[in-house]
């Protein structure tokens, strides 16, 4: 699109500049995602935490704020999240209850 504005001498360092171009600007939003990402993932973290404590109201706005968050901009991240949120809440749960030798 910018050869016939070019002089045929500008144009090896216009095609140069071109390259760097969609790189530039890849890197440079991926600054801002990771800004927001980590976040809506505070904002998922506590509230997984505060449904876990019972807060079921609050903890279930947070977590689809958060997840949808999260979910628009690096869905990835959910996966593992949701991992860790179940170890931690079985976790939990598990120190609640007795340990007894007849379960097994």
């Amino acid at each position: 699109t910018a050869r016939p504005s070019l002089a045929d001498s500008e144009r090896p360092v216009a095609l140069l500049g071109f390259l760097f171009v969609p790189s530039v600007l890849f890197w440079s939003s991926a600054y801002s995602k990771e800004g927001l990402v980590v976040g809506f993932l505070g904002i998922l973290t506590y509230s997984a935490m505060q449904f876990g404590e019972g807060k079921r109201g609050i903890g279930l706005i947070g977590i689809a704020a958060g997840g949808v968050g999260v979910g628009i901009l690096k869905p990835y991240i959910l996966f593992p999240f949701v991992i860790a949120a179940m170890t931690w809440y079985e976790v939990r749960r598990a120190r609640r209850r007795p340990f007894h030798l007849s379960a097994f």
